[in-house]
């Protein structure tokens, strides 16, 4: 089926509500590559390529207060510019769905020429990464709207530049904020393991966890890592404290990665447990201390003697055992029952991941 390409103008509350980091964010899912846009009288533009199907349903549903006018600028190669529509609602359910990635060069406006290092091609929406890897060092052609920042990019493609630790030009390191000229040959570098914090960071680091990775959080606080994390937090709550409380926002979620106002995040390499605390030890290097934090809630364990807490224990476990820890913040008990010695196998593994740690 012949490509569509289609240019949409939207008006209505905009701007400064995440509609471009959203739009960028969900275009993979889409498959429709493009460009989006801040306008000075507070709409916002966008371009959107791709099958005419997915197009129109990027444009065609939206809220009820915003407006949206449209051209049809191309159909395959020969296509003509076509009328202008106006249809009411584009707004933010347009941003919901999002753009923007680039599998050709379409048109004949601006592009860059984006290098994606392999370390960051999983990112990438499975059509460009085979493109990506076909490339190789020649780079993924992006369309470009002459105007958005090197950051902007570089996110629409899905890479958070959370995972980027330099950006280049033509081979000169570069700001999030530089806008590159067309034609430019774009560079990713990949953040280095272990990963060097900002200035005026905790140390030793503190971490804050996404809803979806609770096993992590009990497994880094079994090493003593202080590991923040509920079950029930929303996205804003997650950033918001991480800010606070300058913890590093741990997620497997690239749109929560995004966040303009998040510190400091990192994308969770891996889907079981034990892969993922591989992936956060090797990549910020945490002390290790284990058996000082409670798995449930984080805080810190004293020893107790066991008189102290003869009530509260079952009777065999008051005739088994001699060696108690007790939470300060929510007194859970803890001593090395049944399940130590697979507790202490998870330990051993940990401390082989990182050469600092040695078993």
């Amino acid at each position: 089926m012949a490509a569509t390409a289609k240019r949409v103008r939207v008006t209505g509350q905009v701007q400064g509500v995440f509609f471009r980091d959203t739009c960028r964010g969900k275009a993979a899912e889409q498959g429709v590559s493009g460009w989006v846009r801040n306008l000075t009288d507070g709409g916002v533009e966008a371009h959107f390529e791709g099958d005419p199907q997915a197009v129109e349903a990027l444009v065609g549903v939206g809220p009820r207060r915003a407006r949206r006018s449209g051209r049809r600028k191309r159909r395959g190669h020969r296509a003509r510019a076509a009328g202008t529509q106006h249809v009411p609602g584009a707004g933010h359910r347009l941003a919901r769905h999002g753009l923007m990635t680039a599998p050709q060069r379409t048109t004949g406006g601006p592009h860059l020429k984006v290098h994606v290092p392999e370390e960051l091609r999983l990112f990438l929406p499975s059509r460009l990464r085979t493109r990506a890897d076909r490339a190789g060092g020649e780079g993924l052609d992006h369309p470009y709207d002459g105007t958005s920042s090197l950051g902007h990019v570089v996110q629409s493609l899905g890479v958070p530049l959370t995972e980027v630790s330099r950006l280049r030009v033509d081979g000169t390191e570069v700001p999030a904020a530089h806008r590159p000229a067309d034609g430019a040959h774009i560079g990713l570098v990949p953040v280095p393991r272990p990963q060097p914090l900002p200035p005026g960071s905790p140390c030793p680091p503190r971490f804050l966890l996404d809803v979806h990775l609770g096993a992590l959080a009990r497994r880094l606080r079994l090493l003593g890592v202080d590991t923040a994390y509920r079950n029930d937090a929303h996205d804003a709550e997650l950033v918001d404290r991480a800010n606070a409380e300058r913890r590093i926002l741990l997620t497997r979620d690239r749109g929560l990665l995004r966040r303009r106002t998040l510190w400091l995040g990192a994308y969770v390499h891996g889907d079981a447990p034990d892969r993922q605390t591989a992936d956060v030890l090797s990549r910020f290097d945490p002390p290790l201390a284990p058996w000082t934090r409670c798995p449930a809630c984080n805080g810190p364990l004293e020893p107790v003697a066991k008189e102290e807490i003869a009530d509260r224990l079952p009777p065999g476990t008051r005739r088994t055992y001699d060696t108690f820890t007790r939470c300060g913040h929510c007194a859970r008990l803890y001593w090395p029952g049944a399940h130590h010695r697979r507790l202490a196998a998870r330990v051993a593994a940990a401390r082989g991941t990182d050469g600092r740690h040695p078993s």
